[in-house]
């Protein structure tokens, strides 16, 4: 949630003015932001991460309470270190920063993406086949690993550590599954949509339940235009009632996770699908289309009239 931001940036001694026409304005009555005590309601990945920014050239000490322990926020508070900030705690709920004059330009390579990587994964399972993933840490998609295991994929990983083998047989349907998303290191809300779209063609129901993001299910009403059995109960629980084939449609991106998990149910869907608003996809997937073909898939990037 973006008020995340804004409440913990105030805290910070920043002036948040909501405007009319629904722009949100941060101004700083001082030179610098000043250090504080945070709180987030959840532990917010993005929410974390642009505080540990604001703090680490705030005067003074800010702690972050019930910090996010994502991967990606880890590999963050690392890049920050290495450029001069001083952080406590990194890897905990409690996180403690204390405020540097400036920091320096360093060279960093960051982790692999398990979202992009979690998604090829599902695609291998409705498309069935048989692929190799390098520069893979398993570590972080243990539960993403086991829940596809629950659903028939297979896996291979290197001794390593750094490459995974992902199989599927195709004369097998996907077993349904139930997915409910937490903070990590619980099932990741980003990775939700493929699991749904590779849930449409399975051998039974599988339940869905969303616990982080709000209109996580935008994704429903294009699934359903390619031939889904998909409804949201009244409690919230996305019910995916498994087909035996899913029909070509056109259909729109509504956002990056959702748009990534229509494309992969595009690859089991008889015919040919047009996928619009592509940019959200490419929002969190570059090159997605370039990595497909090479799978074997027949994905094309087609240039429209605006």
């Amino acid at each position: 949630k973006i008020d995340f931001h804004h409440r913990g940036f105030a805290r910070l001694g920043a002036k948040v003015t909501y405007r009319e026409d629904g722009t949100t304005i941060l101004e700083l009555e001082k030179p610098r932001l000043q250090g504080n005590f945070i709180y987030l309601d959840l532990p917010s990945h993005t929410g974390t991460e642009n505080l540990m920014m604001g703090a680490a050239l705030a005067d003074g000490e800010t702690i972050i309470e019930n910090a996010s322990v994502e991967p990606e926020v880890i590999d963050f508070a690392a890049f920050l270190t290495k450029m001069g900030a001083q952080i406590d705690g990194v890897g905990t709920h409690t996180m403690t920063i204390r405020g540097v004059r400036a920091l320096h330009a360093v060279g960093h390579r960051p982790i692999p993406d398990r979202l992009v990587i979690g998604a090829l994964m599902c695609a291998v399972g409705i498309a069935g086949g048989e692929i190799t993933i390098h520069e893979v840490n398993p570590t972080h998609m243990r539960l993403v690993l086991a829940k596809l295991e629950q659903m028939g994929l297979k896996f291979d990983i290197d001794t390593n550590g750094e490459s995974v083998t992902v199989k599927r047989d195709i004369n097998k349907r996907i077993n349904p599954i139930n997915i409910t998303t937490h903070p990590y290191p619980g099932f990741p809300t980003d990775i939700q949509p493929a699991m749904a779209a590779l849930a449409t063609v399975s051998n039974g129901t599988s339940y869905i339940r969303e616990r982080i993001f709000e209109n996580r299910y935008d994704f429903v009403e294009g699934l359903v235009a390619l031939g889904s059995d998909i409804i949201i109960s009244q409690n919230d629980v996305c019910i995916v009632k498994g087909v035996e084939q899913l029909h070509a449609n056109s259909i729109r991106a509504p956002s990056i996770r959702a748009g990534a998990a229509l494309l992969i149910a595009s690859l089991a869907a008889e015919g040919e699908t047009t996928i619009s608003n592509i940019y959200q996809i490419d929002r969190g997937h570059e090159c997605i289309e370039d990595q497909l073909t090479q799978l074997g898939a027949d994905v094309r990037r087609v240039k429209t009239e605006a």
